[in-house]
């Protein structure tokens, strides 16, 4: 029987989220569950999009997809000069 020490547990909130491997359903349930009992549809599928572009831009950074820092100000210098 493994100790506790090894047992994977859900996390408690969502700030712990991804230091866990959850499967999208499971977030938002998680997610559904934390908000308001005042919560509107509205409420609900923003906070999902919220957790999906955070999943999405993590995906991105895990693959490689990223500009690094000082290119983004360069470009953004270029950008705003214009």
């Amino acid at each position: 029987m493994p100790s506790g020490k090894d047992k994977q547990t859900c996390p408690q909130s969502l700030s712990d989220v991804y230091n866990y491997q959850m499967k999208s359903k499971e977030i938002a349930i998680k997610t559904i569950q934390e908000l308001p009992d005042s919560a509107t549809w509205a409420d609900i599928e923003e906070r999902i999009h919220f957790l999906a572009a955070i999943d999405k831009g993590l995906e991105d950074i895990k693959s490689g997809k990223v500009v690094p820092h000082e290119e983004v100000k360069e470009s953004l210098k270029e950008w705003l000069s214009k």
